[in-house]
């Protein structure tokens, strides 16, 4: 009997000791995959550490770290959804995990833009949980306000005569500059912050409040370079040039989008390859070119751009608009079987929004080559799809639609509907007169309707539109448009 009982107890030790040997054996394994995952994480080989996270998970699933970092290097491949995933995961296994909460609010960010607000009012709340956490988040802070920022737009305050914005956004621009001198009161280093309030003078349409905060940021590179590197240094860059560009400072604007994608191509991710902010560096250096009227070198940029996104249209987007682009310059520059090219390239890949301007400019271009007969056909084939559009589209689109219909009817000779379009168009200021890049359909319809008057031989009417269109063109220092107008107006 003794010796039975003898049997059983070594019968439990041996089970005992294997439960341990096994114990200590996962427990070997989950701390080297958990090692590799992160080795190979800071090496930027995302994919490979996401299969030593996932492998740790696998013997140890109520790791809230192991998701976290998973989560991670998800993040940085781009797959919002997947990181998102895993950082609630790791939340919900440890619900005072403050980074983790950090983190989704991050992928929610990146989700979120101006016209999808869901996702930033998820990130904001991810970011208050992490400061009710850790009070001293000053990242949290910071990546809150960006949130608070992209909820803003100097858009939205031209819905009314005069402009203002609605009170919801105003209270995001208020609670954003918050968030900021927080994070500079927190650390006065953290050069980042004049960035974001760059960001935020921007899109609340403070173009010199901007540029004096991105000044500030730029002034320290060799700090923004060790904290986020080239794509993040080049992010400033494309920020900067794209307020240059708003306030019609075009030479200024093409040489930081110049610089951020140069920066951009340096810092490229061997993993997922250019940051997808290059096309917004390289399309808006584009138009800027073409507000200049620098034909050749908006053809040169628009190679560029082109070459970029159809090395992986489903990364960048379809090169539709820049064929449309070089097409124009082309025709600026009198070589029009190129243009033909060029618009037909467009023609054949455009959605509904290029079809209709694509097939004006080609009936612009054979006009010019002294076929009437196509250049007509093309106009006329504008206009219905122009008919179409205008009796579908809502009052926030319709004024553009009035205005390229107009030049159907300019381009046909039939002068007395195309400045019943143009004056739709001015009729609508509430939408028409505010700024897109550097342009204003506001004061475009102005101009147009001087040239309609002027063709169908009413100087009087002409000088007046002309020297109405100078005086708004002076008072939104829109350069370009006073010197092309007073060029007009001098050979009336």
């Amino acid at each position: 009997m003794r010796d039975k009982k003898r049997h059983i107890i070594s019968i439990i030790l041996i089970i005992l000791i294997g439960i341990v040997i096994i114990s200590m054996g996962n427990a070997l394994r989950i701390v080297k995959y958990e090692k590799l995952g992160l080795s190979e994480y800071k090496k930027g080989n995302y994919k490979q550490a996401i299969k030593y996270f996932s492998k740790a998970i696998e013997y140890n699933p109520n790791d809230a770290s192991l998701y976290n970092n998973r989560g991670l290097a998800y993040y940085n491949l781009e797959q919002y959804d997947k990181a998102i995933a895993d950082y609630t995961k790791a939340i919900e296994i440890k619900l005072n995990f403050a980074d983790a909460y950090y983190n989704r609010g991050l992928a929610y960010l990146k989700k979120g833009t101006s016209y999808n607000v869901e996702p930033l009012k998820k990130a904001i709340s991810d970011f208050t949980k992490a400061i009710e956490l850790k009070p001293n988040f000053v990242d949290a802070y910071y990546n809150r306000a960006l949130a608070y920022t992209k909820q803003i737009h100097y858009h939205h305050k031209y819905k009314t005569i005069p402009p203002k914005f609605p009170s919801e956004e105003m209270d995001y621009y208020n609670k954003a500059l918050l968030d900021y001198y927080k994070v500079l009161d927190l650390d006065p280093s953290y050069i980042l912050a004049y960035q974001g309030m760059g960001n935020l003078f921007y899109r609340h349409g403070d173009w010199d409040l901007a540029t004096k905060a991105y000044n500030k940021a730029l002034a320290h590179k060799d700090e923004i370079l060790k904290k986020v590197g080239e794509e993040g240094l080049a992010d400033i860059y494309t920020s900067r040039g794209r307020n240059h560009l708003a306030a019609g400072k075009l030479e200024e604007a093409i040489s930081d989008f110049t610089k951020a994608i140069e920066l951009y191509k340096k810092g490229a991710n061997k993993e997922i390859g250019l940051n997808k902010n290059i096309t917004n560096a390289l399309g808006h250096r584009t138009v800027a070119a073409w507000e200049l009227g620098k034909w050749e070198d908006t053809i040169r940029y628009a190679d560029e751009t082109i070459k970029i996104k159809e090395s992986n249209p489903k990364r960048y987007g379809k090169a539709t608009f820049y064929y449309f682009t070089k097409g124009r310059c082309y025709y600026k520059l009198g070589k029009y079987d190129e243009a033909i090219l060029n618009l037909k390239k467009a023609l054949s890949e455009s959605k509904y929004g290029m079809d209709a301007e694509a097939r004006l400019w080609l009936g612009k271009v054979y006009k010019k080559k002294g076929d009437k007969m196509k250049a007509k056909k093309y106009i006329k084939e504008a206009l219905k799809l122009y008919n179409k559009k205008i009796k579908e589209a809502d009052e926030y689109d319709i004024h553009k639609l009035y205005l390229k219909r107009g030049l159907c009817y300019l381009e046909l000779g039939e002068y007395d509907k195309a400045i019943s379009d143009f004056k739709k168009t001015i009729k609508r200021r509430v939408f028409s007169d505010r700024p897109v890049n550097h342009t204003n359909y506001y004061l475009d319809a102005h101009k147009y309707i001087g040239i309609a008057y002027m063709k169908a031989g009413n100087r009087n009417k002409a000088e007046e539109y002309f020297k109405k269109t100078i005086e708004l063109a002076k008072e939104r220092e829109f350069e370009e448009v006073i010197k092309e107008t007073e060029k007009i107006l001098s050979k009336l």
